[in-house]
């Protein structure tokens, strides 16, 4: 039996009856006696009726696919493989995303010129209002002194925000040619129909490498191993395959309204079969705020109401000299009724009464006087009362974490990636045993040069031979089998299977 021990294989044939030639694995020695072994084999029926056997349609789970095929996006069945922690490899930038400040104004002036208010249409959405626009948004604050120099804030400024440069971008543009180098802000009233220009941004193509690490199978540069993510501070969080768009080249299409509490619309390109817009698939961006201002209550109210208070004072002031003149009149009356009773002995009956009124004249006129002082009073009291209401204030929204915290980062576009440690295991097990197919073809048993792995489901195998032996390789197939094409490089897996 020493002899013997290392053979694990056989070949016999029954040249009595047939020439076929018969392989065996020998899967047992039995020692009789020195001179005496039995061997036990076991039927190798895949390589004794290989040549015998047709392969048709069968349900495929698991096979490699062509070289010339394998091309990140060729297959996209999931495979359930383990991926580890994802890191960012990369990330985009967008530099339209910076604020730009807007208020929102209901005037009919500005600085002495006449706003129209009319029925204007900003980026597709009707407005009435007159909006604002201020260019530079470095200095916030110098928005703020615009808000002062506004006749009747109080009334006339609706709200203050902020809304992405992209949105007015044009109109910006406009102002930077008008005023070039100016680092103050510069206003513009928006009082006619505007639409942003078209902005687009090209992102970097798929890379060819996953963390430095360049892998032999295609598959592993794709999702869930690879992939666009959209991860804003604010905003709706979503996933991008570099396979879904044309050439693997991700585009986007930015456009934002111009409102409070704006969204930014990422709307990618040529996405998942789409030609141009693919709405469904769109990405928001939100945070920025209505911003805080204060409102000058008592100015506002006196700017209202100064012409209406000094029409009261003067109409107070006019009846007051008419009604001091009237005293006066009648005291000369009253004085030349007295002289002409005391005249005529027939009137005499009228000189009391006569000088009775000439007596209550003084007592008129300090009346007149006093009622006069009484009703100027009461309206400066309204004033200082006017002057005691607290301003009011206009508190920013709570989604002022963007601007607050110095947080609108412009690389919310970032690429994910598995490590590549993960990424190297990944592919051995892609080379050892292929891509999830999950199709109904006919398998592939020699497209590659060394190996190949096929695992199928209830493998559809036709022979003109023993049924228990064709039983046998379906089983085979269904459990998964690796071909090997080169004796000499047998289970050799560091060989170029390409």
């Amino acid at each position: 039996i020493d002899s013997l021990l290392e053979y694990n294989y056989c070949m016999y044939q029954n040249d009595n009856y047939i020439n076929k030639w018969f392989y065996a694995f020998i899967i047992n020695m039995e020692y009789v006696n020195d001179s005496m072994t039995n061997i036990y084999i076991k039927t190798d029926v895949f390589q004794t009726w290989q040549f015998d056997l047709i392969f048709k349609q069968s349900f495929i789970e698991r096979e490699m696919i062509n070289v010339s095929d394998d091309i990140p996006g060729a297959n996209l069945i999931p495979d359930n493989i383990q991926t580890g922690e994802y890191i960012v490899n990369a990330d985009a930038e967008f530099d339209d995303l910076k604020p730009a400040y807007i208020i929102a104004y209901s005037g009919n002036t500005y600085n002495g010129d006449p706003i129209s208010q009319s029925t204007n249409n900003y980026n597709g959405i009707d407005s009435s209002i007159v909006f604002i626009l201020c260019n530079n948004t470095a200095a916030y604050r110098t928005c703020l002194s615009i808000i002062n120099d506004i006749d009747n804030a109080g009334d006339k400024i609706l709200t203050c925000f902020a809304v992405p440069r992209l949105a007015v971008k044009d109109k910006l543009a406009e102002l930077e040619i008008d005023e070039p180098g100016v680092t103050t802000y510069v206003v513009y009233a928006m009082t006619s129909s505007y639409m942003q220009s078209v902005v687009t941004k090209t992102l970097s193509s798929r890379p060819s490498s996953i963390n430095g690490y360049t892998p032999r199978n295609k598959k592993v540069l794709q999702y869930p191993f690879l992939y666009l993510g959209f991860n804003p501070q604010n905003g709706s969080q979503n996933i991008y395959r570099y396979e879904n768009f044309a050439n693997g080249t991700p585009i986007f299409k930015l456009i934002s309204e111009i409102n409070p509490n704006p969204s930014v619309y990422f709307i990618p390109q040529n996405y998942r079969g789409q030609l141009g817009d693919s709405i469904p698939d769109s990405c928001t961006l939100n945070g920025y705020p209505t911003l805080s201002y204060k409102n000058d209550v008592f100015n506002s109210w006196l700017a209202q109401n100064s012409n209406i208070i000094n029409i009261e004072k003067e109409q107070k002031n006019f009846n007051f000299i008419y009604n001091q003149g009237q005293v006066a009149t009648g005291v000369v009356g009253d004085t030349v009724g007295a002289l002409t009773s005391l005249s005529n002995p027939s009137s005499w009956g009228q000189i009391g009464q006569n000088v009775s009124s000439l007596m209550n004249r003084p007592l008129e006129s300090y009346g007149l006087k006093a009622n006069y002082e009484y009703d100027i009073a009461k309206m400066n009291a309204q004033i200082e009362a006017q002057k005691l209401v607290p301003d009011k204030v206009a508190l920013n929204s709570s989604n002022a974490t963007l601007l607050g915290y110095q947080l609108l980062h412009k690389d919310i576009f970032c690429r994910y990636s598995i490590k590549s440690q993960f990424a190297q295991r990944i592919d051995k097990y892609f080379d050892m045993y292929g891509y999830q197919t999950n199709t109904l073809k006919t398998p592939n048993l020699n497209n590659r040069p060394t190996w190949n792995y096929v695992k199928t489901i209830g493998a559809n195998i036709e022979a003109f031979i023993p049924q228990s032996d064709l039983s046998e390789i379906i089983s085979l197939f269904d459990n998964g089998i690796t071909l090997w094409h080169n004796t000499s490089k047998f289970l050799d897996y560091s060989q170029n299977n390409r």
